[in-house]
């Protein structure tokens, strides 16, 4: 599977994990994103066992080494597990963090890294772009937070809107809606269902925030180009926990 261009200067350079278990029936991915400009920035990381694939995706649209931003919105393993390779290849990159994730990220790492903590309303410019970020504690851990990228209109929620879907395909509209939307229910209902008022809580944030989003980039299962609102829509309606009527036939 080769790097691809999600929109101008944007690349997925993550990696495709087709084992399935009971929590991933369909598999997962491990997303992460490289966008060139100025600066360099990745967001997030990989599973530590794919860290070659990072790396070699990485390698075809720019010299590993030449990474000058790293955005970590979140500290899970799956999702920096490839972190300290990035870091020995970059070991002057600027790392960016949520302030719940300073600590976690220094003591299961490095002691010395160049750490930034940010907070909702903070930014960075690379160039042409402006990466702002928005703190989304429990979502689904402390430290969680939401990158967004204001001139590509490109959220990149980390966990929320994700789902474990492994396939070959990187955007939602290309494969089975139906499916999609079951797999990206069943991650909900998994991982976030606990937490719903929080959810609740931080979708009307983000509409407050007025931010211009065409497409969403999660850090499991595809991205989202269409069908934006339709996905908003339904993390409202799971979090609110709305049924539908049904008929029980005994």
């Amino acid at each position: 599977m080769a790097a691809i261009e999600l929109k101008s200067n944007v690349y997925w350079v993550g990696a495709i994990h087709w084992n399935t278990c009971t929590a991933a029936p369909r598999g997962t991915t491990f997303n992460a994103y490289l966008v060139v400009d100025e600066q360099i920035t990745l967001v997030d990381t990989v599973y530590a066992p794919y860290t070659a694939d990072l790396i070699n995706h990485i390698s075809e649209i720019v010299a590993p080494t030449e990474i000058d931003n790293i955005i970590v919105n979140h500290i899970e393993p799956e999702h920096i597990g490839a972190f300290p390779e990035i870091m020995r290849l970059n070991p002057s990159a600027k790392v960016y963090v949520a302030a719940n994730a300073v600590k976690g990220i220094t003591n299961v790492f490095y002691k010395d890294l160049n750490i930034n903590a940010v907070k909702t309303g903070d930014s960075i410019n690379t160039g042409k772009y402006t990466f702002r970020f928005i703190e989304t504690p429990m979502l689904h851990w402390p430290d969680s937070m939401f990158t967004y990228i204001s001139k590509l209109k490109l959220l990149l929620p980390n966990d929320v809107f994700s789902q474990h879907y492994a396939s070959n395909q990187r955007f939602a509209d290309q494969v089975d809606e139906a499916s999609v939307m079951e797999s990206a229910k069943k991650y909900y209902a998994d991982i976030l269902n606990p937490v719903s008022q929080i959810v609740l809580r931080k979708l009307a944030e983000v509409e407050k925030l007025e931010l211009e989003i065409d497409m969403i980039a999660p850090s499991h299962g595809f991205i989202w180009r269409k069908e934006i609102e339709k996905l908003i829509a339904a993390y409202q309606r799971w979090a609110q926990m709305n049924t539908g009527k049904k008929v029980v036939v005994g």
